[in-house]
Order: C-alpha cells, then structure tokens, then sequence
C-alpha cells in the first residue's frame, strides 16, 4: 500500500463535522484556530471563518494577541479585540498534557453579550497536547479531580477578568475579586484615563512600578489613537516617549540633574515629546531635591507626567514634613493605595495562576496548575515582600517542577515550611538567632542616626557601610516594625 499523501485536506473530516448539531472546532500547534463547525456560528453568534487562524492562547509578553480584522468582521461589527477575546475563550483547559483529555464549561462572550454555556470535551491529537479537537455537549464527569477542577475554574476567572481589564491584562496583581482589588481596579482605570500625576502608596514590592508602566502605555496609546493635525493631544503624542526611574532616597539636587539631564535635553529638543518620571521612595528624598525636580517639572508643563511611590499616605507626608508644598500640590490630587498580599488572601489564588500562566506563555517550563497543598501554602504565607515575592515563588516553582502541576515540594523552603504562630501559645514564638542579630543592628544603626543629628550620610561613614545600604536598612525597619 502507498504511503498515505502528507497534507491530505480536511475537507471530509470538516463535513462530517458539519453535520452534527454540537460546536466542535481544531486547534493547532501554534494554538490557533485552524477549524470551527457549521454548529458554532449559532452558538457564538458570528461566522466561524472570521475566527480562523485566531490565536486560542496569550502571547509571548503575556496579553490578548490583537489580529488585525478582516472586511468581513468589520462589516460585522466585530473588533479585532473582540475577535481575539471570543478566540481565547475557546483554548484548550488544564490538564490536557496529563491525562490527554480534559473537560470545561465555556461560556463565551461574543459581541458584548453572553452566549450560552456549553460542557466541552478537549482531546489531544498528539503527545504534547498541542493540536487538540474540541466537542461540545459532554458533560463534565463526576469523577474529576479536586485539583484539575480548581485549576480550570481558576482559568476561567482568568479569560473573563482580561476581557474586563484589557489594559492590565498583563498585571496580575490588578486581578481579584475582594474590596481592595475592586477599588485598585477602578482606580487604574480612572488614572489611565486622565493625565493627573500620580501617587502610589504602599509596601515594598507591592507592583506600584509595573502599574505605573502600564497606565503610562495606555495614555500614550490613547493620545497617539485620538490625535489630530496641529492639536495639544498630537503635540504630547510621542509613543517613543522616555521613562526615567528616580531613586529619592539617593538624590541629592546635584545628581538629580545629572540623572534627569537625558530626558529635558530631549524635552527641549523635541517639542512633540513627552515623558515620565517614575520616583521611587519619595518619603526619603530630601527637601531640596524635591524642589529642584519641581522646578524642572514646572519647565515642561503637561509634557512632564509624574508617578511617585511612597510607603507612606499623603496625608503622613505631609505631617512629617517629607514633601514640599509645590510637590504636594502636584501629587495632592490622585492617589492609588495597593493592599499588601497579606490583606488579600482571597485574590491569591488568582495571582499566583495569572503568574504562572504569563511564565507558561513565555516558554517557561511544563507547569499549568498549583495543586491543592501547594495553593495552601501560598494561601497561608504572609509575603512580607509582597507580589515581588510571590513572583520568585512561582519562577522557583516552574524550574523545580517537571510535571504539569506545581506541588509543595517545589515551593521554596521559607514558604512549604511556614507555620502561622499560635496567639494563644507565648511559648510558640521562639526568639531566633537572625531575629537578634536584625533587633541589634537597628539599635545601632538609629544610634549612629542620633549621634549624627540626624544626617544619615554621616551615620553611614561613622558605622563603615555606604549610604544605600543604610536607606535600605531603614526602609527594612519600617516595613517590620521593632516588636
């Protein structure tokens, strides 16, 4: 017998597809949509050909791929967001690279509206679970494990808060459903949306920074999408636009200037240009440098977009006298609070899988799931370096982990090992070698402050280490308090 031809055509199998009444579609290697059914369009209300060739999973950089549309879906009414957010509501679920089929419930959105909710079967065609034929109208069995049904829930979640939060799609601190990610959530829409310089208040490691670059994309995108010829919008339009990170705490007005010299060299050389100053540590940047960098702002007016980060509210700034009047007055009128992990324990596992779903579609590693104890574990773990922490979990994880669900074994030790002490129990708090040495070293260093009255570059001399270390020393302090 011959050998069978390579690239024989799909058509037979696409018309027997056909001819069942069930939504049935193919994905193949790359993930994309390389064939819908005849079912499919009355169920997702659009013709499956503008759907072919749709990527079914994130992009490298961890967003909704953006197609460009074809005449018919823009005769259609269907943007190439929609067409790409309807696309990945149909991907494979967890699981599938385990046990070469996996079962989900989709409920897609197409068009703005919800379409109904269908129980669909998910086989893989090859070893590597990449190329996968999906059918419609199988239930979910009784018998699916406790993991694999957390994990898809948890990937449903996922599809519906990036078709909500399509800015911040790849911010996976943003998600959640608890009162301080609803209001993050709100708040970053709102500063996204206008031009106010921005205050970001919270912990060390919280995000503020990533969020920070992702508001600044999203103007810029807006002004460069509404501009028009000879307008202040075009004028401010540069998405080639810098962005200087400023550490406050290392400033001085000297080094400031140096440090900003780049960006107003280009400010005035390019009156279409617009930038942005992300400062760091803005409760440790001395008076006179914040005067200087407020002068420099006033130079360039609405061409000058500001993002401080401080651990402390604007209102503690003020009372502690760690901001001048002029500054204040710029970063007075929005100010973004962000929660530490630790007081949102029920957007954690939301976090963690959009973490490691952003690593996957990155080329890291094999993991697609936490399984149950190893979701405890981080469930349970204060993260007192917040989502910085969080994300060095999950990189430590993926490269520990060969198979398709993270286990507790993999989570580093400091995590798997935690206990919560007991408040009932004195005894349970055992004083540790680190705790000591950490309660002395704070002794001295704020006794070295006091002998310099207070001027910390003296006190670093006088204790033999440099004057950053010192900053970080104190900013570790104030993050865990003496007890």
């Amino acid at each position: 017998m011959s050998e069978r031809k390579k690239g024989t055509s799909i058509r037979p199998l696409a018309r027997v597809l056909d001819r069942i009444d069930r939504p049935t579609w193919l994905i193949d290697a790359e993930g994309r949509l390389a064939y819908l059914s005849a079912a499919c369009q009355t169920w997702l209300g659009v013709d499956p050909e503008d759907l072919l060739g749709c990527a079914t999973t994130l992009s490298h950089d961890g967003e909704i791929p953006s197609p460009s549309p074809s005449p018919s879906t823009a005769e259609a009414g269907l943007s190439a967001t929609q067409r790409s957010g309807l696309a990945t509501q149909l991907a494979a679920p967890l699981g599938l690279l385990e046990n070469g089929q996996a079962h989900s419930r989709v409920t897609p959105i197409s068009k703005g509206q919800k379409r109904p909710a269908q129980d669909v079967l998910f086989i893989a065609l090859d070893e590597h679970a990449t190329q996968v034929l999906a059918i419609a109208g199988h239930p979910l069995p009784g018998s699916q494990q406790a993991d694999q049904q957390l994990a898809i829930q948890l990937e449903n979640e996922l599809k519906t808060w990036r078709q909500k939060l399509p800015p911040f799609s790849q911010l996976p601190i943003t998600l959640g459903t608890s009162p301080s990610a609803g209001r993050l959530q709100r708040q970053l829409l709102l500063a996204s949306a206008s031009y106010e310089h921005l205050l970001f208040v919270g912990p060390s490691g919280c995000g503020s920074e990533s969020m920070v670059r992702a508001i600044r994309q999203h103007r810029l995108q807006k002004l460069g999408n509404h501009s028009k010829p000879d307008s202040d919008v075009q004028r401010r339009a540069d998405l080639d636009s810098p962005l200087i990170v400023v550490d406050g705490g290392l400033m001085d007005a000297e080094l400031l200037e140096a440090t900003l010299a780049p960006m107003t060299d280009r400010l005035r050389e390019s009156p279409s240009s617009v930038a942005t100053v992300v400062l760091r540590d803005l409760e440790q940047m001395p008076l006179v440098a914040q005067s200087r960098f407020d002068q420099i702002c006033d130079l360039f007016a609405e061409r000058l977009f500001i993002a401080a980060l401080s651990r402390k509210s604007f209102p503690q700034l003020q009372a502690e006298n760690q901001l001048t009047p002029s500054l204040a007055a710029k970063l007075g009128v929005f100010q973004i609070e962000v929660e530490s992990l630790a007081d949102r324990a029920a957007d954690l596992p939301l976090i963690a899988t959009a973490i490691l779903q952003r690593r996957r579609s990155q080329g890291e590693g094999r993991a697609e799931r936490f399984n149950r104890e190893a979701m405890e574990a981080i469930l349970i773990y204060p993260w007192p370096r917040n989502f910085q922490e969080l994300e060095e979990t999950v990189r430590h994880a993926i490269r520990n982990c060969q198979g398709p669900a993270i286990l507790l074994e993999h989570l580093p030790l400091a995590i798997r090992s935690y206990r919560p002490p007991d408040p009932s129990n004195p005894q349970s708090r055992l004083l540790h070698l680190d705790e000591s040495l950490q309660k002395m070293e704070r002794q001295l260093i704020l006794k070295a402050i006091d002998q310099a009255d207070g001027n910390r570059a003296e006190a670093a001399r006088n204790l033999g280490i440099s004057r950053g270390r010192l900053l970080r020393r104190l900013q570790e302090f104030e993050e865990a308090p003496e007890s």
